[in-house]
């Protein structure tokens, strides 16, 4: 009877060479982009967006809206929509409908 085979440690690849040096290739960065808006009444919304368009939110933003709601200053769904820029897409919503019997919005004429 033959002894039962241990399996060697580290792990060895089908060339030989120690598996387990090796470390995981790592990701490639995810291009960033961003979104801004600027409507009249409202000033401008900046935000960092993601490869599919989600808007990014940094930890600290989040953290000081935490602490405003719980001080009692806003509500932290008002505060998480202006992180995520919706009153800005409210405002400019009107602007991406186009065709007949869309509410129209008058712009000022800049000579």
């Amino acid at each position: 009877m033959s002894p039962a085979r241990r399996p060697s440690w580290p792990p060895r690849c089908a060339a030989g060479t120690c598996c387990a040096s090796r470390s995981p290739p790592s990701p490639a960065p995810a291009p960033r982009a961003s979104a801004t808006a600027a409507p009249p009444d409202l000033g401008i919304f900046h935000a960092v967006t993601g490869i599919h368009g989600d808007i990014l939110i940094p930890e600290d933003r989040l953290r000081a809206a935490l602490v405003r709601a719980r001080q009692g200053e806003t509500d932290l769904e008002a505060e998480i929509a202006k992180l995520l820029g919706k009153p800005w897409d409210d405002e400019l919503e009107p602007f991406r409908y186009a065709g007949e019997g869309a509410p129209v919005r008058w712009l000022h004429q800049v000579v």
